[in-house]
């Protein structure tokens, strides 16, 4: 038997077990609603979200807690449940706040988010064993947006969502057998929608639905940057293109290598004709970023000719010094 500690308003503690008619439940009170992905199992009046290992062989199921009363009314918590079956055969269940996010490995072991009560950003993850005993717990100053487990049960991963605290979108990666947090870490192509770990645990790749998969070290090194980049400079709309080339800039310390100096002026370039004539935040911005392009690779009075187009559109936008410190410069002595 598990204890868990919590901080709901309060430290209380929840307990997860091995089930008591984990021998004597009948296969047939397990059923499944595939059309909405729900489970229902009669023994313990349960009817909730579920999802299956990858062998098949174990299904975790899991049911959000209650924080008012039925009428709607303040008090009456209900803490949720969560119910683990090999075989369809109940072995483990538990109980916390709001469960979220399920994920069961082929060995059994499985992970939950609880997303808690009340409205603080706040969130704990958990990991346990087949047997329903605590492998990890890590609470969060920020809300939890999903989570991962390799199919073998041995790592494990969660994301957050923003917040202003330490833990705003940071990725975790947990060694689920040695019971240890690996890394922490924000992922520079943003919140995946799944994670992939290789066979070694050294690689997680990060999936999204609309432009592929991004490998990462699991301490954050950013394998497959370049191919992001490319996708982001070439997949979207004029906002999306010029916001993503505005992140590059800002985002570092250094001005960009050459090679992606230009890969930025080449998308500028593609995507200012299809900025609307009257859309003068994004054509100001346009002109500002093509200035600071010319301005890294040394095009000083092409860079000027830039920003004092983009001052005439918006006068806020934000470049008046550059404009003056190249104009300054390129005066005759």
């Amino acid at each position: 038997m598990g204890i868990l500690d919590w901080v709901f308003g309060h430290k209380r503690a929840t307990t997860t077990k091995r089930a008591a008619s984990a021998s004597s439940a009948p296969t047939a009170s397990l059923e499944f609603d595939t059309s909405w992905d729900f489970a229902h199992y009669g023994p313990r009046d349960f009817f909730g979200q579920y999802a299956k290992s990858a062998n098949r062989v174990y299904v975790l199921a899991w049911q959000e807690g209650r924080e008012r009363k039925l009428d709607g009314s303040p008090g009456g918590k209900t803490l949720g449940q969560y119910l683990l079956f090999e075989n369809r055969k109940l072995i483990a269940e538990g109980r916390m706040a709001r469960p979220n996010d399920g994920k069961v490995a082929d060995n059994g072991t499985f992970i939950l988010n609880d997303w808690e009560f009340g409205n603080a950003l706040s969130g704990t993850f958990f990991a346990f064993n087949k047997e329903g005993r605590l492998l990890i717990q890590r609470e969060f100053t920020a809300n939890l947006y999903n989570n991962g487990l390799s199919p073998d049960g041995r790592f494990a991963v969660c994301q957050t969502c923003n917040s202003d605290t330490e833990d705003s979108s940071l990725l975790t990666i947990f060694d689920l057998s040695q019971r240890a947090v690996v890394a922490s870490w924000e992922p520079e192509a943003g919140w995946a929608d799944k994670y992939d770990f290789a066979p070694d645990g050294k690689i997680i790749k990060l999936k999204y639905g609309n432009t592929g998969s991004f490998r990462y070290s699991v301490t954050g090194e950013f394998l497959d940057r370049k191919r992001f980049q490319e996708i982001q400079l070439t997949q979207g709309t004029y906002d999306s293109i010029l916001n993503t080339v505005n992140g590059f800039l800002r985002s570092r310390d250094t001005p960009p290598t050459p090679e992606l100096n230009a890969e930025l002026l080449q998308a500028i370039d593609r995507v200012f004709p299809t900025v609307p004539p009257l859309n003068f935040e994004y054509k100001s911005l346009a002109l500002k970023l093509k200035g600071i392009c010319l301005e890294n690779q040394g095009s000083l009075q092409e860079a000027l000719d830039c920003y004092d187009k983009a001052l005439t559109v918006n006068p806020k936008v934000g470049v008046k010094q550059r404009a003056n410190k190249i104009r300054k410069s390129l005066a005759p002595k």
